[in-house]
């Protein structure tokens, strides 16, 4: 957490933002509804880290879907998805459906890839919160 502490300060020194060493799950604890005007997600494991400890499905569709709620109107939500390896598959296609089931009349939703990366590139994703 010291890493992106430092990373965030030597980039974002001005910029309002909370760290919080804890499962994303939790997210519905640090704001209220529609309260908060960015959230991020960066889905699988650490790189470097133990493959282990990675997101799943089942807790990224909770956060993402408690972070839908917490954002203000005009609000976005980045989602990096990773797969490949051992983990990821089943997540990034279970985070893809979610994302496409999103009605069009409250969210905007982007979804691009790199074409010209080999070993499963990370696949970036906004979300915009319209109302």
């Amino acid at each position: 957490m010291e890493h992106t502490r430092e990373r965030l300060f030597q980039n974002l020194e001005f910029v309002n933002y909370e760290l919080h060493l804890e499962s994303h799950e939790q997210l519905e604890k640090y704001g209220e509804k529609e309260s908060i005007s960015a959230v991020l997600f960066n889905l699988g494991y650490l790189p470097g880290g133990d493959h282990k400890l990675a997101t799943r499905p089942e807790s990224s569709l909770r956060a993402m879907e408690a972070g839908l709620s917490l954002l203000k109107p005009g609000g976005i939500m980045s989602v990096c998805i990773y797969s490949g390896g051992d983990s990821g598959f089943e997540e990034k296609d279970a985070v893809l459906q979610w994302l496409r089931s999103l009605d069009p009349r409250h969210y905007l939703v982007l979804v691009t890839e790199y074409y010209n990366r080999p070993n499963h590139p990370p696949i970036p994703a906004l979300v915009v919160k319209l109302s």
